[in-house]
């Protein structure tokens, strides 16, 4: 499933973006994402889909809601995850 590609590369990123900071899971809203086929382009890579929802970044001492943004290539090769805080 594209979502569950995108969690495994958001918390990967996380973690090493993060360093030793205590993040213990993301989790996404299925209820909310919006999963759109695409045929475009960036940078010379083809985005296949594009995903937008809601998702909750679990730290040790904290759950914050974020907007989630994940761009998928061909294959569900995760291009870009991001997350904003609402």
């Amino acid at each position: 499933m594209e979502a569950a590609a995108c969690r495994k590369a958001a918390i990967e990123t996380l973690k090493q973006s993060e360093g030793n900071s205590p993040l213990k899971d993301v989790k996404i809203d299925l209820d909310s994402l919006t999963i759109a086929k695409a045929n475009a382009e960036i940078g010379g890579a083809k985005v296949a889909t594009v995903i937008i929802g809601q998702a909750a970044i679990q730290r040790e001492h904290s759950d914050e809601p974020h907007t989630f943004l994940c761009l998928l290539g061909e294959k569900e090769k995760v291009l870009m995850t991001f997350f904003t805080k609402r």
